[in-house]
């Protein structure tokens, strides 16, 4: 009879070392690297504590997510080296101790008293010596190897369908290192760990602190106990319509006559579908859907498994994306990039909050200089609608000097001081800007601010003296929702800049990112003019200022030749009277066929004299500028030459000068420039001042 025990008592552990599984947590890193490396409890051999404990606080959703859905015996434990290149020669802990419990908070809720962690449950699995297995990393990317293996001296009991969390509570004395060297864990940090960690290293033996969302990669090893549990796994558990799943039976009994019958409900509608072990189901409708499996065996009551929403037919969201190729001057076609592709498609494509085509792959026309915001949204059978949305600058022609910033200036009105050098002979219609402002305000409205001056010694001379610069253009954007992205500003009216060197000042209402200059200063030579740049500015004309600092921007912009279109624009600085500045603002630009009318501002006598000349270099007082000190004006200087001159009467401190721009497409590209003498008796010896210069392009 003894002889018959020993035997049968030996089949039973047999039978019992057979049926040992293990199960990696947190869930899903069997395969995949963790995120992040520790060296507690194991990695570290440090002699500067008295001790160290690492408790550690696992979510039971890493288990029930991995079918295990009944109690299991857990029978040890293994910790994984963390990715390296590197190889360590291993050595051993001595003394440590590993308590186990199911957990009294939840994961995400642990308490920096060790012993507040633990349920009543707690029972210490292992005392002893811990010996980390001397190894060389796999390299960064591919996990590392299971260096620490400890199995318990009593197993411990854990049912993750309870909903409670279990503890795994490491304790080691130091010093307690015998050996060479150790490794750093593998960890799991952020979304995705399902875990948590209470730690004592310099405080011990009270916590230093606690860390969510932090988890040991670990293998644990179980057996199930004894009795009858329904198991099952699918693959896939997503996809379209019509998609086909296998199912594969886990179930477990320790019956030795093994598991006897299997009902499936593959919609949990009260209906069995199959009573396979391993069945197909083919879904043919969009929806989620629980499946529920029941087992019997021959000794223990049939057992029931309900996994609720595990099958997601049609539910994959839909991430809308579209890309847009200009295809002629004005003509845009725009393509579907959506994945999973979806089956309908509304597009805005002018802004303006109506459906303009439901065609997947459309195209449009855009007037020229426009800043549209663009908006598709998409669906399929079962989701949607989902949106996306992207700006189009249409214009002639652009110059970018970056749009990819390393830093920025974050004080509203923050902006960018730079030279500009037009090189083109009739100059440039900046007519549009892409601006990247320093911060979000998630779909609101963003200003910016366009500057101008021509004062001696550019930027560097100049970005303190706000008397000097002009306010050319106002524009707003659309905030894009993502600090630092690129955002279209359609300008109030378009900046004519005509040939020469002149300098501009930009700023957004959101503050304005940079890029940082290799040299200083930078020179970004364009096919029309070239960008020097420039000096950063938390306040545009303030005497803060960082050096070397490039604006990220892109300028859209017509010339003659490319777009045509027609400027009027600041093109030097006048000099001030009894009433301050005079300068010219025109109402319109200078088409072929239209009536510009500019205003001279700040006429005490309401008396003004508009120059018009075809040049701004020479006229019959010699080389332009021109000093009037001479004349009685000291100060002022003749800008233009006075080629045609009329007397303009006003009113209110105000005087207008009318244009009709004869509609002759001959004169498209022709050059003419202003400047008002105003009259100003008793100012001076002449009795006039002059106004700033403006320069005018014939064009469309």
């Amino acid at each position: 009879m003894q002889r018959f025990f020993t035997l049968g008592a030996a089949a039973c552990v047999l039978s019992s070392l057979a049926l040992a599984q293990s199960v990696v947590v947190p869930a899903g890193y069997d395969t995949v690297e963790g995120n992040s490396s520790n060296t507690f409890p194991y990695g570290t051999t440090t002699t500067a504590w008295a001790g160290l404990r690492l408790l550690q606080i696992y979510d039971s959703s890493n288990f029930t997510s991995q079918s295990i859905t009944y109690p299991i015996r857990i029978s040890g434990i293994r910790f994984r080296q963390n990715a390296t290149t590197g190889s360590w020669t291993g050595g051993t802990f001595s003394p440590c101790t590993i308590d186990m419990s199911t957990a009294a908070v939840d994961y995400t809720l642990p308490d920096a008293i060790f012993d507040n962690n633990h349920g009543a449950d707690r029972a210490q699995v292992f005392n002893g010596t811990v010996t980390v297995q001397a190894g060389t990393g796999n390299g960064t990317g591919v996990p590392g190897v299971f260096y620490v293996d400890i199995t318990f001296g009593s197993p411990f009991i854990y049912d993750p369908n309870s909903g409670s969390d279990l503890v795994v509570d490491m304790d080691r004395v130091i010093p307690s290192w015998t050996g060479g060297t150790s490794s750093s864990h593998d960890v799991v940090s952020g979304t995705g760990a399902l875990g948590s960690r209470v730690f004592a290293s310099s405080n011990y033996p009270l916590a230093n602190g606690t860390t969510v969302d932090h988890a040991l990669v670990a293998e644990l090893v179980y057996t199930p106990t004894s009795g009858l549990y329904a198991s099952f796994n699918a693959t896939p558990t997503s996809g379209p319509i019509g998609q086909t799943v296998a199912f594969t039976d886990t179930s477990f009994t320790s019956d030795p006559g093994g598991v006897l019958t299997w009902a499936w409900d593959f919609e949990n509608d009260g209906t069995v579908d199959s009573t396979a072990q391993n069945p197909m189901h083919t879904y043919n409708a969009c929806g989620s859907y629980d499946v529920k499996l029941t087992v019997t065996d021959a000794s223990n009551p049939s057992s029931t498994l309900t996994r609720t929403g595990l099958i997601s037919i049609g539910q994959t969201p839909i991430v809308p994306s579209f890309t847009y190729t200009k295809v002629a001057p004005g003509l845009y076609q725009f393509t579907d990039t959506s994945a999973p592709t979806p089956t309908t498609w509304d597009w805005d494509l002018d802004g303006d909050g109506f459906t303009d085509s439901t065609a997947q792959n459309p195209m449009f026309a855009y007037a020229p200089c426009t800043v549209t915001n663009v908006t598709l949204s998409v669906s399929d059978a079962c989701v949607g609608p989902f949106t996306t949305s992207a700006q189009v600058v249409e214009a002639p022609t652009e110059f970018t000097t970056s749009l990819t910033p390393n830093n920025g200036l974050s004080s509203n009105g923050a902006g960018n001081v730079f030279d500009i050098d037009m090189t083109n002979p009739q100059g440039a219609v900046i007519c549009a800007l892409t601006l990247t402002p320093y911060t979000s305000s998630a779909g609101g409205t963003i200003t910016c601010e366009v500057w101008v001056t021509d004062a001696p010694g550019g930027y560097l001379a100049n970005h303190t003296n706000a008397a000097v610069w002009r306010l050319a253009a106002t524009g707003t954007g659309i905030d894009q929702g993502v600090s630092g992205a690129p955002t279209g500003f359609t300008l109030s009216n378009p900046v004519y800049v005509p040939f020469g060197q002149s300098s501009m000042a930009i700023s957004t209402s959101q503050g304005l990112r940079y890029y940082t200059e290799p040299v200083n200063p930078g020179v970004y030579p364009g096919a029309d003019f070239t960008i020097t740049t420039g000096l950063g500015k938390s306040s545009l004309f303030s005497t803060s200022a960082n050096n070397p600092r490039g604006i990220t921007a892109s300028f859209h912009y017509s010339i003659i030749g490319n777009g045509d279109l027609a400027g009027y624009g600041f093109d030097g600085l006048g000099c001030a009277g009894s009433l301050g500045q005079s300068t010219l603002s025109p109402d319109t630009t200078p088409a072929i066929g239209s009536t510009i009318n500019v205003t001279v501002d700040n006429c005490p006598s309401n008396v003004a004299i508009m120059m018009t000349g075809f040049s701004n270099t020479t006229s019959i007082l010699g080389p332009l500028p021109a000093p009037l000190a001479a004349y009685g004006a000291p100060g002022c200087d003749l800008l233009v030459s006075p080629d045609a001159n009329l007397l303009l009467l006003g009113a209110s401190n105000a005087c207008v000068w009318s244009f009709a721009v004869p509609p002759t497409t001959s004169l498209i590209g022709l050059i003419l420039y202003n400047q008002a003498v105003v009259l100003d008796p008793g100012f001076n010896a002449a009795g006039a001042v002059g106004s700033d210069s403006a320069a005018m392009l014939i064009g469309q």
